[in-house]
């Protein structure tokens, strides 16, 4: 599959949600390997040459979808895939997308339906979900930096306080628990 771009709650490139078991093998054109994640009693589907994970829900229909590379999935243009978080957050920020950190690694942009999985700032996966699938953003407070602004700027101006503070060539992505 070429087309790796995010349709909002509808679509990575042409796996799409809904679709039923064995459609997402006739698309990325290899077996895939079948296991339970987690805790899950619905079954998950590895295609290792395309680096993707399908889920799927207890009526066997797609309902979230992890990628890895070799796969490169994108968003209105942005490569997701970077290794930089930091970069395709301020990127995303952009286009006026907020962030939600889960503190384990999540970033999740829920209006939008994926979320980048980037332990250390280092984006090692892409999530694309369907409407209404529980991502946990109802259990949990919405991490906000304060006085109603994004989190996105305020993790802009605490990668340029680091540039500062240990010269630009030494900014990091920093953990945003400490951001309040």
């Amino acid at each position: 599959m070429s087309d790796w771009t995010i349709e909002p709650f509808e679509s990575l490139g042409a796996l799409r949600f809904g679709m039923r078991k064995g459609e997402a093998q006739q698309v990325l054109g290899e077996p895939p390997k079948e296991f339970h994640k987690g805790f899950s009693e619905n079954v998950t589907e590895a295609y290792n040459g395309t680096g993707v994970h399908v889920y799927y829900d207890a009526d066997a229909t797609v309902e979230f979808i992890e990628v890895f590379p070799p796969s490169r999935p994108t968003f209105r243009g942005i490569d997701l895939m970077r290794p930089d978080a930091a970069a395709v957050i301020a990127d995303l920020a952009k286009l006026g997308l907020t962030v939600r950190d889960d503190g384990e690694g999540g970033l999740w942009f829920d209006k939008e339906g994926f979320s980048l999985f980037a332990p250390a700032g280092k984006t090692e996966g892409v999530s694309v979900f369907r409407r209404g699938y529980d991502t946990g953003a109802q259990r949990l407070i919405p991490q906000s930096a304060g006085r109603g602004q994004p989190v996105a700027a305020y993790l802009r101006a605490s990668i340029r306080l680091v540039g500062i503070l240990r010269g630009p060539s030494q900014a990091i992505f920093t953990p945003w628990s400490w951001i309040s």
